[in-house]
Order: C-alpha cells, then sequence, then structure tokens
C-alpha cells in the first residue's frame, strides 16, 4: 500500500478516535435485543454498541418470531411482557419467543438472557420457569439492573461461547 493511503488511513482514524474520546470498541457479535419499551431499548441498544455489539431490536412477538428463523445471533435478551395488556404472567409474549428458540435448537449456540420487571411471587416464580422451562442463561431483573453487570454477562457470555456466523461482525 502506497504510504499516503496509509498516512490518510491513520489521520482518518486519529479522528474518530478523538471525535469519540476513545478507542473504538472491537467488534464482538451481534445481539437480539426483544424489548417494547423505548426507554428500555434504546438503553440496551447503546450500551451493547458501546462496546463493540451489533444490535437488533425488535419490539413484538411477531418480529421476533419471524427474525429468529432467519439471523443468526450471538446473545439474545427478552423481555417477558411485550405487550402492556396482558398482565398475566403465564401469557407473557416473551415465552413465546423462549419457546421458538427452544423449537429451533439455538439456545444451545445462542446464550438467553431474560431481562424483566416481572420476576415473579412465590406462585409464579418466573425466573425459575425461565431457566427450567426454557433453558434461559440469565436472568436480570430491570428494577436492579446494573450496566456494568449486564454488559460483563454479555460479553463473558458470547467470548466464552466463540461461536462464528458468516457476516457476524465479529472480528
Amino acid at each position: 500500500m502506497k504510504n499516503w493511503v496509509k498516512e490518510l488511513a491513520k489521520k482518518l482514524w486519529d479522528v474518530l478516535v478523538k471525535k469519540r474520546g476513545k478507542e473504538l470498541p472491537k467488534k464482538r457479535g451481534k445481539v437480539l435485543v426483544v424489548e417494547d419499551n423505548p426507554t428500555w431499548s434504546n438503553r440496551l441498544k447503546e450500551t451493547l454498541e458501546e462496546n463493540g455489539f451489533h444490535v437488533v431490536v425488535k419490539k413484538t412477538k411477531t418480529e421476533a418470531l419471524e427474525i429468529i428463523g432467519k439471523e443468526h445471533f450471538h446473545f439474545v435478551t427478552v423481555d417477558l411482557q411485550l405487550d402492556e395488556s396482558t398482565l398475566d404472567d403465564k401469557k407473557f409474549e416473551g415465552w413465546e419467543v423462549m419457546k421458538k428458540i427452544l423449537d429451533f435448537g439455538v439456545q444451545k449456540d445462542m446464550p438467553i438472557m431474560v431481562l424483566t420487571g416481572f420476576p415473579g411471587d412465590e406462585e409464579n416464580d418466573n425466573q425459575r420457569k425461565a431457566y427450567r422451562d426454557y433453558e434461559a442463561t440469565y436472568f436480570m431483573e430491570k428494577a436492579k439492573w446494573d450496566k456494568k453487570e449486564f454488559i460483563d454477562t454479555v460479553i463473558k457470555a458470547v467470548e466464552y461461547m466463540d461461536i462464528r456466523f458468516k457476516d457476524d461482525y465479529k472480528s
């Protein structure tokens, strides 16, 4: 490569680094966020992208079910209540999304984190149900959400799996 091309590439890189104020994160993988609340979906997307992940956000059960069969992901976060009119824990749409992941058999390659405002109660323990019935890997309550714990969990899970897909954004 000619010297002037190398110099131009270095100057562009320096401008990007200075503009952001820090090194750009390495590409780590592709994450599906299934979340209907715009505040939460933006929070998760921003946190994941800051740490080098390519993020796809789906707001409804229907959108999530369509993409799960078409694309590969390194990690998925699922909110249980995707329709605010559904108040019964047993009818939350997130369960159907997780069932579809099980039906496709991709949960072994794609860790699932349930991130919900409805952890359940003594009668309806959603955390136990997520682990036992839907093979979720992680469970986090929105009320106890911690940005560092969240991103550390995702990074460790994806690095542990070390799965690479064609055109998956992972370096």
